[in-house]
């Protein structure tokens, strides 16, 4: 599930929407000698219910979402799963083992249903940040944070900008309410961007010390690239991944998902049948290093934030599916498992 125009994305995951390009797939031949692709496989990692209790999901009070309310998954560096429960307004912390209690943290006090946070990140030194946005024209984002010594959530100065989380109705520019989000970069900042990184900015809001001030965040240009200077090009649900200056190293129809820690990449492509889906993971040249298929399963209720697939820093892709049961988190790894 890190994400700026450099992303080595360990938190951010489908957030590089960038330059236009529409590709045909295309396979990619392993070297002569090198491995065949591994396999990813699925493995459990923890079950949150439903129920009233504040370590549960909430199903009271979600006319909206059916039997089951929402909320919105994301990862911390260290592979901790963190889940903002809309209904119980906490935020439920699982370790990255699935093993052992939930923690449970109560939510930033809310004044309107607008200032309910939907996605989240955890800055490298701990500082746990959460976005709401209040699709007003003023005071429109909030940025919520909560500092390993602190005991109660802390309210960053309020953040507007022109650009970021904005569409076009009828000749008039309005709010596009779900569009923006909070990650953390390979440069370690805490950026709030738009999805859409061919047009968008991003704001940096805290570093590897913590939340800045209004007057020292800083602003980064419209678009994205991986290290080692490949870009991302999407359209719709194709993707091309390579140097600006040369052919794509990767086309695929699938869609970006994000990079680990060595830089290799994660892409989710249709499968043959409906609702199935493949996981790819590609090394830095475009060469395939493993996949897995994803069956189609029925869903409850939408995955907010960074969406229902994630990739972490140790290269496992983190699947969220919320049911009528609860929030069911597993890892595709190509680990050996028990």
């Amino acid at each position: 599930m890190r994400a700026e125009r450099i992303y080595a994305l360990s938190i951010s995951m489908s957030l590089l929407s960038l330059s236009l390009v529409l590709v045909a797939p295309r396979s990619f031949a392993p070297p002569s000698g090198a491995s065949p692709p591994r396999v990813l496989r699925e493995v459990p990692v923890a079950r949150i219910l439903v129920g009233s209790g504040p370590d549960r999901i909430s199903d009271v009070g979600c006319d909206d979402c059916g039997d089951i309310c929402g909320g919105a998954p994301f990862l911390g560096p260290d592979g901790t799963v963190y889940f903002i429960d809309f209904a119980h307004n906490n935020l439920k912390a699982l370790p990255a083992s699935g093993a052992g209690r939930i923690r449970v943290v109560p939510g930033p006090p809310l004044q309107a249903q607008n200032d309910q946070p939907t996605d989240g990140t955890v800055g490298e030194d701990g500082t746990i940040y959460l976005l709401a946005d209040r699709t007003t024209h003023q005071n429109r984002y909030r940025v919520y944070y909560r500092r390993p010594s602190d005991t109660t959530w802390q309210e960053a100065e309020s953040l507007d900008d022109s650009d970021i989380g904005w569409t076009e109705i009828g000749g008039k520019r309005v709010p596009a309410g779900g569009t923006t989000r909070i990650g953390v970069n390979s440069g370690g900042q805490v950026e709030v961007y738009g999805l859409d990184r061919r047009k968008s900015p991003a704001i940096v809001v805290g570093d590897r010390r913590g939340p800045l001030r209004a007057a020292a965040r800083t602003r980064l240009a419209p678009g994205a690239l991986l290290r080692r200077g490949l870009v991302v090009r999407t359209s719709g649900s194709a993707t091309a991944i390579g140097p600006s200056s040369q052919a794509p190293r990767i086309e695929t129809p699938g869609a970006f998902l994000g990079t680990d820690s060595q830089d290799n990449i994660y892409l989710r492509a249709p499968g043959r049948e409906s609702g199935v889906d493949i996981l790819q993971r590609y090394d830095p040249s475009g060469r395939l290093l493993a996949s897995g298929t994803v069956p189609a399963r029925p869903t409850q209720a939408l995955v907010e934030g960074k969406g229902a697939f994630q990739v972490s820093a140790s290269g496992d892709v983190y699947q969220f599916r919320l049911t009528t049961r609860g929030l069911e988190v597993t890892r595709w790894t190509t680990e050996a498992t028990p």
